[in-house]
């Protein structure tokens, strides 16, 4: 069930080969089986004939991050009319703090593409190399009883701003380092733009500007 789509992919043969394979390579060491699956990502980029596809770790990789983001524990999402009531004059020292689910992953395949073709039923293809690695945000939105999980691409300003945000960066200092990125002169609607962003999408449990 963690990596229902890659058994799709590799059909009930071939899929029992890899994780008789895994099992041979890394016995079990824990006492559920829910977290067995930790390194068979690194496993199949790692070992013949999986190796030769890159796209099968990254599939593995990126299932694995799903179970795990629905597995994390409960934080209910902050409201943006909380963040929103915040003063001006605070909000250089605003600082967020992101749900634990919250998994951010860079991706040379397109495989989360692939992903949601497969799982909508459509035609998906076989994943295409990128020209360069693109980042992913792998979370959980928690709306009351409902749990969904979620992932979408990050352009590059927007991974560095969710780093630093991890990290506990302040928004003023978000700011500054947008200006890498974009003109200074927009790099505060930007970053207010991106926080905006994450809040609706229930990426950010928390907000403080003490």
């Amino acid at each position: 069930t963690n990596f229902s789509t890659l058994k799709q992919v590799l059909g009930d043969e071939d899929f029992d080969a890899l994780g008789r394979g895994y099992i041979a390579a890394h016995p079990s060491r824990h006492f559920s089986i829910r977290w067995f699956g930790d390194r068979l990502a690194a496993y199949l980029a790692s070992t013949a004939p999986w190796s030769g596809t890159p796209a099968l770790a990254e599939l593995a990789r990126l299932e694995w991050a799903l179970a795990g983001a629905f597995d994390s524990a409960d934080a209910p999402p902050v409201a943006i009319d909380a963040v929103a009531a915040i003063p001006p004059e605070r909000w250089p020292g605003l600082r967020v703090s992101v749900h634990p689910s919250l998994q951010v992953i860079d991706f040379h395949w397109t495989v989360p593409e692939f992903w949601n073709a497969l799982n909508a039923g459509e035609e998906a293809g076989a994943p295409a190399q990128r020209d360069e690695a693109v980042p992913f945000a792998v979370w959980r939105f928690d709306q009351g009883d409902e749990r969904q999980n979620f992932f979408r691409s990050l352009d590059p300003a927007e991974a560095w701003m969710l780093e630093e945000a991890r990290q506990g960066g302040t928004f003023g200092a978000l700011c500054e380092g947008l200006c890498w990125f974009v003109d200074a002169d927009q790099a505060g609607p930007q970053a207010a733009a991106y926080l905006r962003g994450w809040i609706e999408q229930g990426l950010i449990v928390g907000a403080d500007a003490s």
